[in-house]
């Protein structure tokens, strides 16, 4: 498509055709779009092409398939294979590297700004130099990108659908009606009963996470790989890819709310989890819990960021089950820590706006005031009313899913360097080994000089002992109890199904010496 001018001749040869091929009135703007640049100009002719320097290139299903493959490329990429100008035209600095492509070039441009893997297949077979060699149009409609699955149940699903809105309807009545006839004696002792239930539960569920979980619940995810990015490269605009965290945030928050109203109105949530284009992959980061912030590796071979392919049968049921823990990792994240660190990461901090950092970091708070509570609580009041399943149980399926994809994706069992401690109220909690370091140095490693306070207040006190003083000779009693015993913090034994002790080997991990 592009020829190169090899003397001055051939110049003038080309600007003498379209002058006596071009009305007066138009010539100016006819020239300035077919005027050689560069030493290069496109093989386009009008009329007759014997007084050209070249051979016209003759049409054939070959070019549709190129241009088809830049389209593409645009569509998947969001830059243009060659810059053109506001009118469409290549730009000077521009047509030499497109009359100069080679099938190498082509393929590492793709590898670079396409993530989805059966795009990027079809555009390595579209976008080929020699139009010989280009796949053919029938070849193209029975490539894998445009098999589409298609649920040819869904008429016969919409009548079960309407009938169980109507149940959940008849359902929801019911219960406001009987809630209606309880009178304040009943309201205040049921007030009482949930609150002493939600203390047991929340105490049961922090001995049960701080023994059994051996895998971090803090996640957030994000539509690229952070740890692929190429500052350098000038499609890979720094200041876009942290505007495409922000935006995102924010549709990864609506994504919770729309997941919710399918629940309730039992509808299919496919359309719900619909984060990005099809088949384009997200990608899953843990959060530092301590500090509220993604964590992006730095050494070559972590298995983090986790890909996680959204064109999988794999992707409704990880989402659905991790639903919770997802939302609570957007509100997790720290809006201007998060920003300073993923420019840390991408390594451009002096090349950008402080205000626009500092407006990418409200953008996030913002997002987040927009966010309701979700977790296991919410999404039992819309279950309950379906299938009456305990919210044990489904707290329990989703982290048996998180079990197995953690296996899955993480066999290592490296959680991108973070590590379990525990907060002083005993609650776990996921964080960098220089994090816990700096927390164990901050905890009181012996009573020794409080217990000295406290006699000090007892003497104040007239010889008696004070709370404190009783508290502080029960912790002593107990730093001797571990001086006279190993010094070790040991996991209390578990019964197993059918009344077995649970060997060592069942145990979770220890991890950085904190369990």
């Amino acid at each position: 498509m592009f020829y190169k001018l090899q003397n001055d001749d051939e110049y003038a040869a080309i600007a003498t055709h379209w002058q006596r091929t071009t009305t007066p009135h138009t010539l100016d703007d006819v020239w300035a779009k077919v005027q050689p640049r560069d030493q290069f100009c496109v093989k386009t002719f009008h009329g007759s092409a014997s007084t050209l320097p070249f051979q016209p290139v003759v049409a054939s299903p070959a070019l549709d398939v190129w241009a088809f493959g830049v389209l593409m490329y645009q569509m998947y990429s969001g830059v243009e294979l060659v810059p053109t100008d506001i009118n469409q035209d290549v730009d000077d600095s521009g047509i030499a590297r497109a009359a100069t492509w080679t099938d190498a070039d082509l393929s590492k441009r793709l590898q670079n700004k396409v993530s989805n893997a059966l795009a990027r297949d079809l555009m390595a077979k579209l976008l080929v130099v020699d139009p010989s060699d280009r796949i053919s149009v029938q070849a193209m409609l029975s490539h894998p990108y445009f098999e589409v699955k298609y649920d040819d149940a869904a008429g016969g699903q919409r009548l079960l659908v309407e009938r169980l809105d109507a149940l959940a309807v008849q359902v929801t009545t019911g219960f406001h009606v009987m809630a209606s006839r309880l009178d304040e004696v009943v309201d205040l002792t049921k007030e009482t009963l949930n609150a002493v239930g939600a203390a047991k539960q929340d105490l049961m569920r922090g001995i049960f996470e701080a023994t059994e979980v051996a895998f971090p619940m803090s996640f957030v995810i994000l539509p690229f790989d952070l740890t692929l990015a190429q500052c350098g490269d000038d499609d890979n605009d720094p200041e876009d890819i942290l505007r495409d965290v922000t935006s995102f945030i924010q549709k990864g928050i609506d994504m919770g709310h729309n997941f919710m109203a399918a629940v309730h109105q039992n509808k299919a949530i496919s359309r719900a989890l619909r984060l990005v284009g099809p088949g384009e992959p997200l990608f899953l980061y843990l959060i530092d819990e301590v500090h509220g912030l993604p964590v992006v590796p730095t050494l070559p071979g972590s298995h983090y960021p986790i890909r996680i392919e959204t064109k999988s049968d794999e992707y409704t049921q990880f989402m659905s089950a991790a639903m919770p823990y997802i939302q609570t990792g957007f509100r997790l994240l720290k809006g201007a820590s998060t920003i300073a660190s993923l420019v840390s990461c991408l390594g451009v901090l002096p090349s950008l706006d402080p205000n626009v950092l500092d407006e990418m970091g409200e953008h996030i708070e913002n997002a987040q005031k927009t966010s309701s509570v979700f977790d296991f609580d919410v999404l039992q009041t819309a279950v309950e009313d379906q299938g009456g399943v305990p919210v044990q149980h489904i707290r329990g399926a989703a982290l048996r899913e998180l079990e197995r994809f953690f296996k899955k994706n993480d066999r290592d069992k490296d959680y991108a360097g973070l590590c379990r401690t525990y907060a002083s109220n005993g609650q776990a909690l996921w964080t960098t080994k220089a994090t816990v370091a700096s927390m164990e140095l901050a905890r009181p490693t012996s009573t020794a000089s409080l217990k000295s306070a406290q006699a000090n207040q007892t003497r104040k006190a007239g010889g008696g002992k004070t709370a404190q003083q009783v508290y502080m000779d029960l912790l002593a009693l107990h730093d001797l109890a571990q001086e006279d015993a190993v010094v070790e913090r040991m996991v209390p034994p578990m019964l197993l199904p059918q009344g077995k002790m649970r060997s060592n080997g069942d145990r979770p991990p220890n991890c950085c010496g904190m369990m």
